[in-house]
């Protein structure tokens, strides 16, 4: 009978051990979950305002060579960089919660209220 209890214990052991060990492992990952960790703060969904100025900086350089040049389709390349340029301006109104005048295309003067605005709200390119 010794030996009987003896086998028992030995295949059982080894058997609960790894249980309660996956048990543990499935409380250790709720665990993360549990609410009085402080919540993860958000993440923010536009670029850094520094990447942000750099694309103006250089979506205005484009557009000031696009202006100047005889490429073919000059037309369409220069509408495309004026489209990404107030898209640009867009994102910037939005990273530092200013009111956005709409979507793209812009007009004249909703371009120049929007980059007075970002100027007025500090932001240089």
């Amino acid at each position: 009978m010794g030996s009987l209890l003896g086998y028992v214990l030995l295949c059982a052991v080894p058997a609960l051990a790894f249980w309660s060990f996956l048990r543990l492992v499935r409380w250790y990952e709720r665990a993360d979950r549990m609410p009085w960790q402080p919540p993860v703060p958000p993440r923010p969904t536009h670029p850094p305002l520094e990447r942000l100025a750099a694309d103006l900086r250089r979506l205005e350089a484009d557009r000031h060579v696009l202006r100047s040049s005889n490429q073919p389709a000059r037309a369409q390349r220069l509408m495309a960089a004026e489209l990404a340029y107030e898209d640009v301006l867009l994102d910037c109104c939005e990273a530092l919660e200013l009111s956005c005048p709409g979507p793209p295309p812009l007009t004249p003067a909703q371009r120049r209220d929007t980059e007075a605005a970002l100027f007025v709200a500090g932001l240089r390119w």
